[in-house]
């Protein structure tokens, strides 16, 4: 069973339905078929006959003020990346051109069993909330949980309610994974709970899969330019003229290449209507959302879109499905693109390809900048994250009461998920290890990542452990294991010794 602390779950998803979509795969409930736990039946103005679960879905709670239902779509998400079913996903673009791909998604244990816990809602999370979810999961039995939830600063470690919620619940058999947050790339950026020995913090990477993107048929009357091949989740436009946006000065702000104004989210372009006549505007990444800058840029009627990264943000590209035909590309790119377009022609041509379904190694493996790295605020000494896991541009169900969708998120709350399915599949190959164990031969069998910015080789800080490989940890020729009394017995405030831990 895998318990997950997070917003609520949506139980019509058919990631969650007793029967695999796909598979046929009937789920027995180790309750016995027909019990449940928790707010199942509950009735709501949602479900006026019962919240609905199922022999997949055996139970949810709700510890805020409302009910189990998601009204987020994180809890959804990250429950169905670690446990759930395999589904046929259609995925359509944003751009109005008829763009969209049928993919089979599921989650890392998909037969496991399912208990959703509602320690968030979309306002945020309370303590109570949280510590109540945490006891109820340690009370249920449940063999792992996830915990896609913490802060940016250090923690207490052997007084905090989450970390001491969380040893409590090792005691119990039960494993843990925890995002390590998103405050990178910057060093001691590992906040609480993930700097807890007995917990499994997890870093977020790319995968393999993606869709690329080509901006090709380059031409100007001071010479053309090769073929740049970013990603987008888009269909294809042009020829047509291809603009840099910070040649476009704006009465609402001192930066018209960042194609937004105002707060983050709020979706003002800077320019207006009719500024542009079709082309495509090229923005520089940064301040404001990837997929909100498109929508600017669209607003000022442009007909395509290019995200340039800057020096900030490296190299990492991310497929994202936006408003008009698009592509982001790395900061190299953006660098001899941006040049390209200052050479001085006023006819500067180009072309979006569409996306391109592709599955390659080389696109896996790499930290994004976000990911929070250590060495640890709270105990220099230890090493944190423990592992990485892919956390990227992951799809997986979302949406709230009467929806049925799926969508891609990414952040290290998603990249928890894969070790807590992982953790799920290694309980059932070897039901005699201990969390501590499982933790183990998952640090000690992962593989070695890259760096965003430069595809230079991840430290120990940045990637833990490196990523998880669930078949080679499974085959883990040794596993080391830890007692209780000896995490409590390292407090340093008792005169303990964290690195006497395993």
């Amino acid at each position: 069973m895998i318990g997950v602390i997070d917003t609520g779950i949506n139980p019509e998803n058919p990631s969650f339905a007793e029967v695999g979509p796909v598979d046929g795969y009937v789920h027995t409930n180790p309750l016995g078929s027909g019990t449940f736990l928790g707010d199942c039946g509950m009735v709501t103005a949602e479900y006026p006959e019962g919240f609905p679960c199922n022999d997949k879905l055996i139970g949810a709670y709700q510890f805020t003020t409302g009910n189990p239902v998601d009204m987020d779509g994180h809890g959804s998400h990250t429950a169905s990346t670690a446990g759930g079913n395999f589904v046929e996903v259609y995925r359509e673009g944003e751009d109005g051109t008829g763009f969209g791909d049928t993919v089979t998604i599921s989650g890392v244990a998909p037969h496991a069993n399912i208990i959703a816990y509602q320690g968030c809602e979309d306002a945020g999370c309370s303590l109570a909330a949280l510590s109540a979810s945490i006891d109820q999961a340690i009370a249920d039995g449940v063999d792992v949980i996830n915990y896609s939830i913490g802060s940016d600063s250090a923690s207490d470690l052997w007084n905090d309610f989450d970390a001491v919620g969380f040893l409590n619940a090792r005691e119990a058999g039960i494993f843990v994974a925890t995002s390590a947050g998103n405050a990178g790339p910057g060093d001691a950026t590992l906040g609480s709970p993930a700097d807890a020995p007995w917990l499994t913090s997890v870093g977020n990477l790319t995968h393999n899969r993606t869709y690329l993107n080509t901006l090709g048929g380059m031409t100007s009357s001071e010479g053309a330019l090769a073929d740049i091949v970013g990603r987008g989740f888009t269909g294809g436009y042009g020829p047509a003229p291809i603009v840099y946006a910070g040649d476009y000065p704006s009465d609402l702000t001192d930066t018209p290449e960042l194609c937004g104004v105002g707060s983050i989210g709020d979706y003002v372009s800077p320019w207006p209507e009719g500024t542009f006549n079709g082309e495509i505007v090229v923005c520089d990444r940064g301040t404001f959302e990837r997929v909100e800058k498109g929508a600017n840029a669209l607003a000022s009627g442009a007909g395509g879109f290019v995200l340039a990264n800057t020096d900030a943000q490296g190299e990492a590209v991310v497929a994202d499905p936006h408003f008009l035909p698009g592509v982001h590309i790395g900061d190299a790119d953006g660098d001899v693109l941006r040049a390209w377009l200052a050479n001085g022609a006023v006819d500067h041509v180009a072309t979006i390809s569409g996306g391109v379904w592709s599955l390659q190694d080389e696109f896996g493996d790499i930290m994004a900048a976000g990911s929070s790295r250590g060495p640890n605020q709270a105990i220099a000494s230890l090493v944190g994250p423990s592992v990485s896991a892919p956390g990227s541009n992951i799809l997986a169900a979302y949406g709230t009461y009467g929806e049925i969708t799926w969508d891609y998120l990414g952040g290290t709350s998603m990249a928890s998920p894969h070790v807590a399915g992982a953790a799920a599949l290694l309980m059932g190959i070897h039901p005699d290890w201990t969390p501590a164990e499982i933790q183990s031969a998952l640090m000690m069998t992962a593989d070695t990542t890259v760096l965003d910015s430069d595809l230079t080789d991840a430290t120990w800080f940045e990637m833990g452990s490196g990523r998880i490989d669930i078949g080679l940890a499974a085959d883990a020729g040794i596993v080391m294991d830890e007692q209780i009394d000896d995490y409590w017995a390292a407090d340093p405030a008792a005169g303990g010794d964290p690195l006497s831990l395993n």
